[in-house]
């Protein structure tokens, strides 16, 4: 059987494959965006046909927001990707965190096990982060 590729492999909007629909919110558009590289990888479309092709996987209220972008009239992704970027440019920024963020974030209280889970993330991401930028050891 053969596999298909280009626009028939492109998972439909909301499927599990799928990026999320974009509604605008700047904390999604990275994701947002890496899975849509992906996809678009994945089923070889063509770079030609990958900024409008993205149209389907935005909300409609992000449309003239979107057409608005440098790169959209020409379809060249390149240009286009780069002019999101510069737009939401706060989401592609790395996150600079100090002790002092990792103090904060630990004087919170926490009262359900939902609350755990998410402390215990947002723990691990800060901490691997001052880890990395060695103002924090393991044995710390």
């Amino acid at each position: 059987m053969a596999q298909s590729i280009g626009k028939a492999a492109m998972p439909a909007p909301q499927s599990k494959k799928a990026p999320k629909t974009f509604e605008g919110d700047e904390e999604d558009i990275t994701k947002f965006l890496e899975i849509y590289e992906c996809c678009a990888n994945d089923a070889q479309l063509p770079k030609a046909e990958w900024v409008k092709f993205m149209f389907r996987h935005l909300a409609c209220a992000q449309w003239l927001t979107f057409e608005a972008f440098d790169g959209y009239a020409t379809e060249d992704w390149d240009v286009f990707s780069a002019s999101i970027k510069e737009a939401f440019g706060g989401a592609f920024q790395t996150k600079k965190c100090t002790c002092a963020t990792l103090d904060s974030f630990t004087a919170e209280l926490i009262t359900t096990d939902t609350e755990l889970h998410v402390y215990h993330r947002g723990f691990q991401g800060i901490a691997a982060y001052l880890i990395t930028d060695k103002q924090l050891s393991e044995k710390d």
